[in-house]
């Protein structure tokens, strides 16, 4: 990346090790490169609760707040989804969203804007909120 910083738009990173909080030093080593989380199986063989927990804590919010603009299980991936927008128009974009008080640390909170293919659109907004 240093030697060739504007051949790279970025880096994608997987789970099939280390820990999803290893995203934020890359992050600040490469402040205006994108972190994409582009694929991950997940796990298997425990309840379905704990399953959908670690796919928040790990893919779709955990690699977010960890500075990533995406989180796409391998599945998902594979079937050519894409990240909702109108035709034509631009991707998605994380935005900032926190959530106080003495209960926060029961949820986790993710949010995105969409820009729309024509100006006089409103923009539209998505909010992720898991309740633990």
């Amino acid at each position: 990346m240093n030697d060739a910083a504007s051949a790279f738009a970025g880096v994608g990173f997987h789970c099939y090790s280390g820990a999803v909080s290893q995203q934020d030093a890359f992050h600040s080593a490469y402040l205006n490169k994108d972190i994409l989380f582009t694929e991950c199986s997940g796990v298997y063989g425990s309840d379905w609760w704990s399953d959908l927990k670690w796919y928040m804590d790990n893919i779709f919010i955990g690699s977010i707040e960890h500075n990533s603009r995406s989180g796409l299980p391998a599945l998902t991936a594979s079937s050519k989804a894409t990240i909702p927008r109108d035709a034509g128009g631009p991707s998605g974009k994380r935005i900032g969203v926190s959530v106080g008080g003495s209960q926060s640390w029961a949820l986790r909170v993710t949010a995105f804007v969409t820009g729309r293919s024509n100006a006089n659109d409103w923009l539209r907004y998505s909010l992720v909120v898991l309740n633990w």
